[in-house]
């Protein structure tokens, strides 16, 4: 039997069997999921930090590696000017000693009247929970412009990330 349920804004798909599937928004705040009573707390936002783009001509990217021991890189006419960070999250609820499936799909960022930025990439180590079911997610990820020649305006873009996690 497969079914799915809505609940504070987070979405579970699960099966009656052993496999569960769990869904859920995550942007500033964190959420309480409704399954296995598993919890994903956002400690600190994927973050792309301030940048100017000179020129949106061809595409440019800023990529942000989970690991903090590596620097960020960029391309074309893309120049940081405050540092982003990888997003940081604790996974408690989870079945114990148990690899956890990581998906996320890319999304746009965007803001009113101007292009749209692409999130894509993303990168995160292997995930084995701990024998409490707890464990620590980092992600990193790769912002690109359209390169379609419109310009962009200064602005804070914003978005959603869908974090998908299955065992």
């Amino acid at each position: 039997m497969f079914f799915k349920r809505k609940s504070s804004g987070a979405t579970l798909y699960g099966q009656s069997t052993s496999r569960w599937l769990c869904t859920t928004l995550l942007a500033s705040v964190s959420l309480t999921l409704p399954c296995s009573a598993a919890v994903i707390q956002q400690d600190q936002a994927l973050s792309f930090g301030s940048f100017v783009l000179a020129g949106n001509d061809a595409i440019s990217t800023l990529v942000i590696p989970y690991d903090e021991a590596v620097a960020p890189s960029s391309s074309y006419k893309l120049y940081p000017l405050s540092p982003g960070q990888p997003g940081h999250y604790s996974l408690s609820g989870f079945v114990a000693s148990t690899v956890l499936i990581i998906t996320i799909n890319d999304f746009n960022l965007t803001a009113p009247g101007q292009e749209l930025m692409t999130v894509t990439n993303f990168t995160f180590p292997a995930i084995t929970t701990n024998g409490s079911g707890d464990a620590f997610l980092e992600v990193g990820a790769t912002l690109s412009s359209t390169g379609s020649g419109t310009g962009y305006g200064e602005s804070g873009y914003t978005g959603t990330m869908d974090i998908i996690i299955s065992w």
